[in-house]
């Protein structure tokens, strides 16, 4: 029995890591991203994406948009997940160099004050708009390079969605992973943007 049941989780790893590509991304760090997920590159082009959601209501402007923006900036990742619509479900990292020392800055401060504050910079994105808060602290460690994340759970920009993002320093830079998501996928979304950063190595 013992046997059956080691044979039965070697094989749930061998699919799993099967259905994930190793990418090395612009911060100098590989990850592991599911096959569900399209990365943007500089190399993709409008009609290897939007070929995804042929048949689909999708704003393929907004796609358009999507790889103008992401593709020559040095400061973002970008992830869209290949079944569900882009404009309003979808990942990416975003780099700001040399702001290493913002997560001890956040120990300094009362959890109450410094969430406060992280909800009204949510709000000023928004224009102003009243958003919720429903998660706002450290979870600690997620693999053997990444020892504290601070992670963050508002409203997100659209009706019925979330943003749901992770905070951590890489060498001298603060990385923030921010998934927004229409609230009916984000369990599944946030467990593959949890399963990516914890297979971060360099």
């Amino acid at each position: 029995m013992r046997k059956l049941i080691i044979t039965f989780f070697l094989l749930l790893s061998f699919y799993s890591n099967a259905y994930a590509e190793q990418v090395q991304t612009k911060f100098k760090f590989k990850i592991n991203v599911p096959d569900s997920y399209v990365q943007i590159k500089t190399d993709l082009n409008f009609d290897q994406l939007s070929k995804n959601y042929k048949g689909r209501e999708v704003d393929m402007n907004y796609i358009r948009q999507l790889l103008k923006a992401v593709g020559g900036n040095l400061s973002y990742e970008y992830f869209v997940h290949k079944d569900l619509t882009p404009n309003g479900n979808s990942i990416n990292l975003n780099q700001i160099p040399g702001s290493a020392t913002t997560i001890d800055e956040y120990k300094k401060l009362p959890r109450s004050t410094l969430c406060n504050y992280l909800q009204s910079e949510i709000s000023k994105m928004y224009n102003g708009k009243n958003v919720n808060q429903t998660y706002c602290d450290f979870i600690g460690k997620i693999n053997n390079n990444i020892s504290e994340v601070f992670k963050m759970i508002h409203d997100g920009r659209l009706p019925n969605q979330k943003l749901i993002q992770y905070q951590f320093q890489f060498r001298d830079n603060l990385i923030t992973a921010t998934l927004g998501c229409y609230k009916e996928n984000c369990d599944f979304m946030d467990k593959d943007l949890a399963n990516m950063l914890k297979s971060i190595n360099f």
